[in-house]
């Protein structure tokens, strides 16, 4: 990661002898975004995100990570994060921070539940058009014209796709791009940024409930059942992994990136909420 910083993105090059990324969207400023063998540098600034909140949780517990202490490690995935200049990665460490730290393991399962439900809630206030998407967009324009120009794209693309999808609402396209927009020509002139438009689209409400139905269980679940947990260190972290799953949740709003990795936690999360349910303590 510290060679492509300096060097641009070049390690899936020198390995597999083709580059993977666009590499206009890997620049930064007078930097770059590194990648390594992620296809995008969002994915991997997300990926060390996850990191340092999983570093916060022993933080929290005062567990040493080999030879060096908790605090050094986060202070060095800090400084990487930081390095990947990625502000949504930041934004979800800056906010897991606040929970891990600030409330108790109970109260983070509450608060990443609500978050997530907010997140599902999102596809039904576009569609009822009640979501203020141009006042987000002036408001972000006060502080970075390219963000603000960036959000406004998004938003735009989501709206024709999103009037696509309602055309058939219940089942969706299905696959082979039916989900996109065409012009007259057949040029295809959307662009998918979003995990839920993406789900929308192909498979319609019924497959958009169902598929975050799978990632909102475990948290009520989760949530339900964490008071059962007498060790308040296994608590702290039981509660992280849902946090964790929580900001894949968010993130799947104005990304695709979520990697199987979210559903493994889901699962991994659903069967020890499970476990827990079925005894008294643990």
């Amino acid at each position: 990661m510290l060679v492509e910083l300096r060097l641009s993105p070049q390690f899936h090059n020198w390995v597999y002898g083709y580059s993977n990324v666009e590499f206009v969207q890997q620049m930064r400023g007078d930097g770059y975004r590194p990648t390594v063998f992620y296809g995008h540098g969002l994915g991997l600034a997300f990926w060390i995100s996850t990191c340092l909140i999983a570093a916060m949780a022993l933080q929290r517990n005062r567990v040493r990570v080999s030879v060096f202490s908790t605090s050094k490690v986060m202070i060095y995935l800090c400084v990487i994060l930081v390095l990947c200049k990625t502000w949504s990665a930041m934004g979800y460490a800056l906010l897991a921070m606040l929970f891990i730290f600030k409330l108790k393991p109970v109260k983070q399962t509450k608060w990443a539940l609500i978050l997530a439900l907010l997140v599902f809630s999102y596809p039904f206030a576009k569609t009822a058009g009640i979501f203020p998407d141009q006042a987000i967009v002036s408001n972000i324009q006060q502080y970075s014209a390219d963000r603000a120009q960036s959000l406004r794209f998004r938003f735009e693309n989501e709206t024709i796709l999103l009037a696509r999808a309602l055309e058939r609402p219940y089942f969706g396209w299905n696959s082979w791009g039916r989900n996109r927009v065409y012009n007259q020509w057949g040029r295809d002139i959307s662009v998918t940024d979003g995990r839920w438009i993406i789900e929308l689209g192909i498979n319609g409400f019924i497959g958009f409930i169902f598929y975050y139905a799978i990632l909102l269980m475990p948290l009520f679940y989760a949530h339900k059942n964490i008071e059962k947990i007498k060790n308040p260190r296994h608590q702290v972290y039981f509660a992280v992994l849902t946090i964790i799953l929580a900001i894949c949740i968010i993130d799947s709003i104005p990304n695709t990136g979520m990697s199987i990795m979210h559903l493994l936690l889901a699962g991994a999360l659903l069967g020890q909420a499970e476990s827990l349910n079925k005894q008294k303590t643990q």
